[in-house]
């Protein structure tokens, strides 16, 4: 079965053996190297002997019950990165799954899996979310989810990207990236989202309340980091300020907030 066509060619001949329909909509099938939420999709002729190799199960499943059981899987606390890795990897295997993904609302499952779970690996969560961003076609349905975006949500990614110590920011192991980009990514495509971040940042939970209400304000470290010694928190605070600053020129009330 296993031959010089492109792997979707394969996959068809083996949905036809065991009568199975097959087509680009609702009957999508792939590959998965395994049975497990964590598995990769099957893309290419390399995993394909890497599979034969270590005598890994392979798995024909539907497209779209895969993304259900991914996202379902973020509902777990346990594993919550590897599960999140999971999901990374459906995605950016396919445009139809990272399409599937925006069409059911996953977008909304991973914000939420990020704003409610203290736990929730927010830089890997990021990871996902960009790939959905860059491949899934969502500019209707972030037009249409902007209050999706929360103060909770915000929070976590500017914790992130500023801790609150210079310390905790020395000891990381690689820089938050993909937090920054996603939060870039939200201001400057959703500049409605400005008011949730601007939220987030005096310590509050909902836009129009008073600093400090419900958390400690994040503006100090935002505007430490602009004459710390550390490049990318200097630059991301400069990025950061830059985008709040560019949609209160078209937001008169956060304007007057800000």
């Amino acid at each position: 079965v296993f031959d010089d066509r492109p792997l979707q060619s394969t996959v068809k001949t083996i949905c036809k053996e065991f009568k199975l329909q097959y087509d680009d909509e609702d009957n999508f099938h792939v590959l998965v190297a395994g049975t497990g939420l964590t598995d990769p999709v099957i893309t290419s002729r390399a995993q394909l002997l890497e599979a034969e190799k270590t005598r890994t199960t392979l798995t024909l499943t539907l497209g779209s019950k895969l993304v259900e059981q991914r996202l379902a899987g973020l509902q777990e606390d346990e594993n919550l990165q590897q599960r999140l890795w999971g999901l990374f990897e459906t995605v950016r295997s396919d445009v139809w799954l990272a399409e599937e993904v925006v069409q059911i609302d996953g977008i909304k499952q991973v914000v939420q899996t990020v704003a409610n779970n203290e736990k929730a690996p927010t830089e890997t969560a990021m990871v996902c979310l960009n790939e959905i961003f860059r491949t899934g076609n969502c500019t209707d349905w972030l037009k249409d989810n902007t209050e999706g975006f929360g103060p909770a949500f915000f929070r976590k990614l500017l914790v992130t990207i500023f801790p609150h110590s210079n310390q905790a920011a020395d000891s990381r192991k690689e820089q938050p990236y993909a937090s920054l980009n996603a939060l870039l990514f939200l201001l400057q495509r959703l500049p409605a989202c400005s008011r949730a971040a601007h939220a987030a940042a005096i310590g509050a939970m909902r836009w129009g309340e008073g600093k400090g209400t419900a958390c400690e304000a994040l503006y100090p470290s935002i505007v430490d980091s602009l004459d710390g010694d550390e490049d990318f928190q200097r630059s991301a605070a400069e990025a950061v300020l830059s985008a709040m600053s560019a949609a209160a020129v078209e937001d008169r009330e956060l304007r007057i907030f800000m």
